[in-house]
């Protein structure tokens, strides 16, 4: 007997994948207001770079993680270099503001 989608899920879950696609649209439009923003007022990529650099050594961790081998979740580490760098610029920004540096 074949199974259908409407065996699976109810028909109000159509309104979570709406939800989803919506916040997928939200994304994607602030996405472009980043660029926008990024490119007016001349905010290097660097930040953007360490910040990438971050989210996939997450990607990693886990990877790693889900293995079961404590040893494996070693192969995100490489995160700490997006990481404090990330930290390093937001001090950094933040002196700038206060006008200390």
């Amino acid at each position: 007997m074949a199974t259908t989608i409407h065996d699976v899920l109810p028909s109000n879950f159509a309104y979570v994948i709406f939800t989803y696609i919506y916040s997928l649209f939200m994304i994607m439009y602030l996405s472009m207001k980043v660029m926008g923003a990024r490119k007016k007022y001349g905010v290097k990529l660097a930040a953007a770079v360490r910040g990438a650099i971050w989210v996939t050594s997450r990607f990693s961790y886990a990877s790693g993680y889900y293995t079961g081998d404590p040893e494996k979740r070693r192969r995100g580490i490489y995160g700490y270099i997006g990481y404090f760098g990330l930290m390093l610029l937001s001090i950094a920004t933040a002196l700038q503001l206060l006008h200390v540096i």
